[in-house]
């Protein structure tokens, strides 16, 4: 593991309750789901989405999740401005 890994890393403890808010859920069928998050308090995360991979298929890497999201990202802006309590879906063509 990298030294940058590491440092990241040093913010989950185990056994200790890491609270964070799911903004929402992506689910490319039968490929991977994958949950956007946000609050994630002292915990560090190196990606430019915070994240938690939920599913994946075994032939699929879980740096996917990052490429669905970055690509999610750059057509439906809106959708990573902080939440409020509503509830919103979206669905995108396949």
């Amino acid at each position: 593991m990298s030294e940058k890994e590491r440092e990241i890393y040093k913010g989950w403890k185990d056994d200790v309750i890491q609270p964070m808010i799911n903004d929402f859920i992506v689910y490319v069928p039968n490929y991977l789901m994958v949950g956007s998050v946000s609050d994630l308090g002292d915990v560090q995360c190196a990606n430019d989405h915070p994240h938690m991979t939920l599913f994946l298929r075994p032939q699929v890497k879980a740096v996917e999740s990052n490429y669905v999201l970055d690509n999610l990202h750059k057509a439906y802006p809106d959708i990573f401005k902080k939440r409020t309590k509503k509830v919103t879906s979206l669905s995108i063509p396949y």
